[in-house]
């Protein structure tokens, strides 16, 4: 008797975890075996650890234990470090389990924090790739704001008139999120404006959110402006010290200059996960392994790559796949339902997978969201509901391991672009009926 096919997955973030999910509705336990393999036993909502360092939500609110995702479906799950693939023998090395031998594998194992060869940065500096970071975040923000209030009259004058800087390196998503939420915190830690702690950005590039619709850019900057956040652009963190950080301003001729910071928080870029695959395959400059438009290394048809470690190059080696939550998800689906062909019907995929952001929201604090819906501008209730609306399409997609109405907000194409606006609409419509 033949035995069937084992798909291993690494990872259990946005993109393992959905594609689980989904093969396992897609496919009985008689046609395939489906392992889950990840470090930790939760799956993490990474999209909400800014909010985690601003004391905005509790790291027990981001995590959803893995065990209880999966209590009601095939899927084995294994939780532990992968230490190595040897794809030319099917195998994956486990740092404390047994080896796994492997039919199909799927990869999405997400990135790690990119320092660039800047030295002090990976000493001094605080990262923001899980929910610990957050609550890392969180702890020596909490520290910092509460030493600066202290011995503050009862007007809420400060003795102490240094001055304290928070700075985030990197005004990516990532950087602009955590840098509203950090600016809330500050702001409800003391009523004295004069007295707290200057929350800054510095970025490389010549705005905030590179790449990203120029409407939203612009919403952000003054967004955070209100919160009194000072950006700072065309700026190149040059070493990161104790208690400063060295920058080059390029704004003036290249000019080195050293200020002061009780908090340096490092977001500038990503790298793939340092995954020991043998034989190699190819990678893009930032560690990212390279597929094809179905989701496939080059190399090695039988291995599938998704989400942030992913890279899909075009021939100008640009590439389309930025490192997105709501990208992973759609990845994952369209694998999904790819694999699940191949194995019921012996039908190869004929489309190939598209990315679809119709729908990008950006969270910059406790209380302030802005993004688009379908090309349209959103902020406020509206904004802050869709992202709601995001998270539990995400949260009902694994649960169901179904394409439901909520969870089309995913998919690409014509109907689901305008369902996900019908739904949004209806959701939003609920909420406010609730209050």
């Amino acid at each position: 008797m033949k035995s069937k096919p084992r798909l291993v997955v690494l990872g259990a973030g946005y993109a393992g975890m959905t594609l689980a999910a989904h093969l396992d509705n897609k496919i009985s336990k008689e046609d395939m075996q489906i392992i889950l393999v990840d470090a930790n036993p939760y799956h993490e909502l990474i999209q909400e650890a800014h909010l985690v360092a601003g004391g905005f939500r509790k790291p027990k609110e981001t995590r959803i234990p893995i065990p209880d995702l999966i209590k009601d479906t095939n899927i084995q799950f294994i939780q532990s470090v992968v230490k190595k693939v040897k794809a030319d023998k099917n195998k994956i090395i486990l740092e404390n389990s047994a080896d796994i031998k492997y039919d199909y594998l799927v990869v999405a194992l997400g990135a790690s924090t990119k320092f660039f060869g800047i030295r002090g940065a990976m000493e001094y500096a605080l990262t923001l790739r899980s929910v610990d970071d957050g609550l890392t975040i969180y702890n020596k923000a909490s520290k910092l704001l509460s030493k600066s209030n202290q011995g503050k009259n009862k007007h809420g004058i400060g003795k102490d008139k240094e001055t304290k800087n928070i700075v985030i390196v990197g005004g990516g998503a990532t950087g602009v999120g955590v840098a509203g939420a950090l600016a809330d915190l500050n702001h409800n830690s003391s009523s004295s404006s004069s007295e707290k702690t200057k929350v800054m950005i510095i970025t490389a590039s010549s705005t905030v959110l590179p790449g990203f619709d120029t409407r939203i850019i612009d919403e952000v900057v003054q967004i955070l402006h209100k919160k009194s956040v000072s950006i700072i652009t065309r700026t190149t963190a040059a070493e990161v010290r104790k208690d400063s950080i060295v920058f080059v301003d390029g704004r003036e001729a290249g000019s080195r200059v050293e200020i002061p910071s009780s908090l340096t928080i490092w977001t500038p870029g990503i790298k793939g996960c340092d995954l020991l695959l043998e034989p190699q395959v190819e990678k893009t400059n930032n560690g990212r392994i390279v597929i094809n438009d179905y989701c496939q290394t080059n190399e090695y048809p039988n291995i599938f790559c998704l989400g942030d470690i992913s890279a899909m190059k075009e021939p100008s080696g640009k590439i389309t796949n930025p490192p997105l939550g709501h990208i992973a998800i759609s990845q994952a689906i369209y694998l999904a339902e790819s694999i699940a062909d191949y194995f019921i019907h012996n039908i190869k995929p004929a489309q190939k997978f598209q990315s679809n952001v119709n729908v990008r929201i950006l969270s910059l604090g406790l209380n302030d969201y802005i993004g688009l819906l379908n090309n349209i501008v959103v902020t406020g209730d509206i904004a802050r509901i869709a992202k709601g609306f995001k998270q539990e399409a995400h949260l009902e997609s694994i649960s169901s391991g179904e394409i439901t109405f909520a969870s089309k907000i995913y998919k690409n194409d014509p109907v689901s672009n305008l369902l996900s606006s019908v739904f949004i609409a209806v959701f939003s419509l609920s909420k406010t009926l609730k209050k």
